[in-house]
């Protein structure tokens, strides 16, 4: 499929930045090119795992063999923007590379934390969608709501 930026909005209340965290890892939905099979379970992409392309002298972030016509993709990072501060639009967190295979959504899950005036809460979880908490040093509530992702 080739390059496919990962991209991000949110609201914030009381939120400066929003960022992944060092083990952070991509979770993805694919499907093959080669016969459209969609992947039953999400996979998951990071930078700390690399493993060899069978057949060749190259290494991935992912290999993957379409259940359906046996054939092996891959996957690789080619690069991590790490850093959400512009809360309402849209900003691209990665660019993921896919050979074979193409990504149709990603989620948002765990990995990330934010920072707020005086603040840093480690472990925020963007699941649900939404994450909300209190800043005791700002002595207000701070959030992260209306999570939404796109590939493009």
């Amino acid at each position: 499929m080739g390059r496919q930026n990962l991209e991000i909005k949110a609201d914030f209340e009381g939120i400066q930045t929003l960022e992944c965290s060092q083990d952070f890892q991509w979770q993805l939905h694919i499907r093959c090119t080669h016969c459209g099979e969609e992947a039953p379970n999400p996979v998951f992409l990071s930078q700390d795992e690399v493993v060899g392309v069978p057949g060749s002298r190259g290494s991935a972030h992912l290999v993957y063999r379409c259940k359906l016509c046996r054939r092996e993709s891959n996957m690789n990072i080619l690069s991590e923007e790490k850093v959400y501060s512009h809360p309402g639009d849209f900003q691209r967190m990665g660019v993921i590379e896919g050979r074979g295979l193409e990504i149709t959504r990603w989620a948002v899950a765990s990995g990330f934390t934010a920072t707020a005036e005086g603040a840093h809460f480690e472990e925020v979880d963007l699941s649900e969608g939404d994450w909300a908490d209190f800043n005791d040093e700002a002595n207000e509530p701070v959030g992260i709501y209306n999570v939404e992702t796109r590939v493009v």
